[in-house]
């Protein structure tokens, strides 16, 4: 009899652990708060430098938290141009040797709660040579190249979506773009 009441008890406490993990149609889970401070994803590894190496096609973010998954702002390198060729009506030569362009596709999501993703601005690149030295100039280019329709935005707000083109006037093409001391793409 004992047996049976101890099989009976566990059996109801079972149902009963199991109606608790279960919701009905009508039921929502309560969303958990996770922080809304835009973090750079650390999932892939680092290399020598401590950078996140990004090739074309690959998708680079930022996240919620390093722990997240879930992208606040997220953007592609979708082409890159060694030695890009001007297509505005008053352009100049390279100052530095070569004109680079990395075209990007970017989203970012209405809980972006930075100002703005900077990808398209000045100051928010460097350029390591091949070598390893870090160039001490600056890699943006500074001079019109190319229309302002095919530009990436300098500044991308929460909640939309941007393409276009980022100049670098660089002295070398075998190095690598740097950008916001965390993402990093080969040239060669």
């Amino acid at each position: 009899m004992k047996k049976t009441i101890a099989i009976i008890a566990s059996a109801a406490m079972l149902i009963g652990l199991a109606a608790c993990g279960s919701t009905t149609a009508s039921e929502e889970p309560t969303p958990t708060k996770t922080p809304t401070t835009a973090t750079p994803t650390k999932t892939a590894e680092k290399n020598e430098r401590g950078h996140l190496v990004k090739h074309i096609g690959d998708t680079a973010m930022y996240t919620k938290s390093q722990s997240s998954t879930e992208p606040l702002a997220e953007w592609t390198a979708t082409d890159i141009t060694i030695d890009y060729q001007c297509t505005a009506d008053y352009s100049e030569q390279s100052h530095n040797g070569h004109y680079v362009a990395v075209n990007f596709d970017v989203q970012t999501q209405p809980e972006f709660t930075q100002s703005s993703l900077y990808l398209g601005a000045m100051g928010g690149w460097k350029y390591i040579q091949k070598d390893g030295t870090m160039w001490n100039g600056i890699p943006e280019a500074e001079t019109v190249c190319m229309p302002q329709e095919e530009q990436l935005p300098g500044s991308i707000g929460a909640g939309v979506k941007a393409q276009g083109k980022v100049l670098f006037d660089l002295p070398t093409t075998d190095g690598y773009l740097v950008y916001d001391d965390t993402w990093e793409y080969p040239l060669s």
